[in-house]
């Protein structure tokens, strides 16, 4: 249950109301919808939920959450309950609303209110209206999946899980599973849930729990005797409740013990107050299955004293006997073949208390004793030590499909209903045999149905797993082909971005090329245009871009500077000698040497070549050198050649 549950309506409306805004589990509507179908797709959206809690569509309310009221006509809930009905789920589930007005600042505000269920999702099998056979419409936030389209794969997960119980807390999922001890595997002294094994009941035994005296129930039992421990309740290793088991009748039957708690009174206004200790007799742990503690006592109606310590009744005339037990303890195998082998020719029927009643699921082995002699077994209940207020049920056991041993009765009824005739007892004019072959017809009847079932739900489960293996390859196969789609795309992406770049560099190295041989057209052009300037020596030949241009001498190569070793001087600025010939041309060679030789003749070693002065001889501490006379002026020397 949700936790708005307990609102009162016009409260959780304002509640809403205050919020501003729409929510997860309530919508506003200024107007009724102007068609049914359009109303009925939004309560399939808010059936399809993945929270516990009801849902509104609160009617007379703006956009702006103002109450406003409604100007048109309503809708009957029964209009609304009819149009649900004719649709075709593809389930059995159909959705459980309630149609409500309440006055709010004097205005009249209809509330429509969806019922939360856990048989999630709803939907159609055929289309109606805008909504498609097949789909998914769930409300998520404060939007409903539009028509178009299905529930996103996640979503429509979360709402199988509810279905399937899956979304609970941990001690409800437990609580709602207890039902169902094939659920459960029993190891050591422990149980876990094959289904969710983080579940698990743990059996614990407390020393402190060795010394509590045992409560009023136990002296109800044969063997008093009785031992307490612990029941605790597990969730992936955490303690989420904890109960107290009791062992009653020396360990044959174990069960929580009731809920209990005082009632104080007192006899007079001042007087002591007395405490009464109450136990809960249908606790939320488990019903406590303890008997009364009466005395019980036998059918009083005996033909031959002869047998009686041994026969509650015997008639000699009809050959008819019958034995009955006060406890089951003291059914026993030698007791009745004792029976059997004294009575030759009397019909021995057993009756027993119906304290000693079998339990459902379990194995009733006193019980089977009889009934393996009888084909049925005979309860006996005497309330108070009354005979006229006895009642006796006639009960057989079998298995179940669930291979637990379960209690059927065919005939129950007062005593005085009874009657023998012919060695049989005669129950509403049948005898128990014939009434016993019916209700074990009707019962494997009833058993081949539940299997019948139990197998149309199986195979139910199993075209659930198949549909769901299904959708999960088409989800899978879905999500592959937008990879691909993808990769595609960026492999095209590439590709076209490779291509323009291919385009660019192209461009570019074409674009190059052309300025390049615009470049080397314009020095040709230059060096044509150009070449007779090269004769004047006045001033430097240059181009447009600032370079300057040199004749080689030698070759007659006319190129930019870059490409001489020497150019310029007086009478020939624009002429010069290119790296080639002064590497290989011989008449470099020979005038390098002419302007030597030409220097040498030239040179005086008496004269400064720094600032023209005299040298002269003349003592250091590394020894003789020569040095200009105008020291420190001057500060040429060199030293003196041995």
């Amino acid at each position: 249950m949700g936790r708005y549950s307990n609102l009162e309506l016009t409260d959780l409306v304002k509640l809403c109301i205050s919020r501003g805004h729409e929510g997860d589990f309530w919508d506003f509507k200024q107007e009724w919808h102007k068609d049914m179908p359009a109303l009925i797709k939004d309560i399939i959206c808010f059936v399809n939920t993945v929270h516990s809690e009801n849902c509104y569509l609160i009617f007379g309310i703006s956009d702006d959450c103002r109450v406003v009221g409604m100007k048109q006509s309503r809708y009957e809930l029964a209009n609304i309950i009819d149009a649900l009905s004719k649709l075709e789920f593809a389930t059995i589930d159909v959705p459980e609303i309630t149609l409500d007005t309440i006055v709010l600042d004097g205005i009249e505000v209809d509330v429509l209110t969806i019922l939360n269920t856990d048989n999630t999702p709803i939907y159609l099998r055929k289309p109606y209206g805008k909504m498609h056979p097949g789909c998914i419409y769930l409300r998520k936030g404060d939007r409903n999946t539009p028509d178009n389209s299905n529930a996103l794969f996640g979503d429509i997960e979360m709402l199988w899980k509810k279905r399937f119980r899956l979304t609970k807390p941990p001690l409800e999922y437990i609580k709602n599973h207890l039902n169902n001890p094939l659920e459960w595997n029993e190891t050591q002294d422990c149980y876990y849930n094959i289904f969710r094994p983080e579940y698990v009941l743990e059996h614990v035994y407390n020393e402190s729990d060795r010394d509590l005296r045992a409560e009023f129930y136990a002296y109800a039992m044969t063997n008093e005797h009785v031992v307490y421990s612990s029941m605790v309740v597990k969730c992936s290793g955490t303690i989420v409740d904890n109960y107290q088991i009791v062992a009653l009748d020396g360990g044959r039957y174990t069960t929580p013990t009731p809920e209990w708690g005082f009632l104080g009174k007192r006899l007079t206004e001042n007087g002591p107050e007395f405490s009464y200790k109450y136990f809960l007799k249908d606790s939320l742990d488990d019903k406590l299955e303890s008997n009364d503690i009466e005395s019980r006592v036998p059918i009083d109606t005996v033909e031959d004293t002869k047998r009686k310590p041994e026969f509650t009744f015997l008639s000699m005339e009809n050959k008819f006997a019958i034995r009955y037990w006060r406890t089951r303890a003291n059914v026993l195998d030698d007791k009745l073949d004792v029976l059997a082998g004294n009575l030759l020719g009397i019909k021995v029927v057993y009756i027993v208390d119906e304290s000693n009643g079998g339990t459902d699921g379990q194995y009733p082995e006193a019980l089977m004793k009889l009934q393996d002699r009888q084909n049925f077994c005979l309860l006996l209940s005497i309330q108070e030590a009354e005979y006229d207020k006895a009642c006796l049920k006639a009960v057989f056991y079998e298995k179940d499909l669930d291979g637990l041993w379960k209690e059927s009765v065919f005939a129950e009824g007062e005593l005085r209903d009874f009657s023998i005739a012919h060695n049989e007892i005669i129950y509403a004019g049948n005898t128990l045999e014939q009434l016993l072959s019916a209700a074990k017809a009707n019962f494997y009847n009833e058993q081949q149905i539940e299997k019948e079932r139990r197998a149309e739900q199986e195979r139910l489960r199993a075209e659930y797993i198949r549909r769901m293996q299904e959708e999960e390859e088409r989800h899978r196969q879905e999500q592959q082909r937008q990879r691909e789609k993808v990769a595609k795309r960026l492999q095209q992406q590439r590709e076209e971005a490779e291509k323009r770049q291919k385009e660019f560099e192209e461009k570019r190295r074409k674009e190059a090329e052309r300025q390049q041989e615009e470049k080397h057209q314009r020095e040709e052009d230059f060096k044509r245009n150009m070449e007779s300037n090269f004769s004047q020596q006045e001033t430097q030949v240059r181009d447009a871009a600032g370079n300057r241009w040199i004749k080689c001498e030698f070759c007659g190569k006319i190129a930019m500077e870059s490409e001489f070793n020497t150019y310029g001087g007086a009478g020939h600025i624009n002429l010069g000698t290119c790296k080639e010939c002064s590497t290989n041309n011989p008449a470099v060679k020979q005038r390098a040497e002419e302007q030597t030789a030409k220097l040498r003749s030239k040179y005086d070693p008496n004269v400064c070549p720094e600032c023209g002065g005299r040298l002269r001889e003349r003592s250091g501490p590394y020894g003789r050198f020569v040095g200009c006379s105008n020291y420190p002026t001057c500060r040429y020397n060199r030293k003196m050649r041995n």
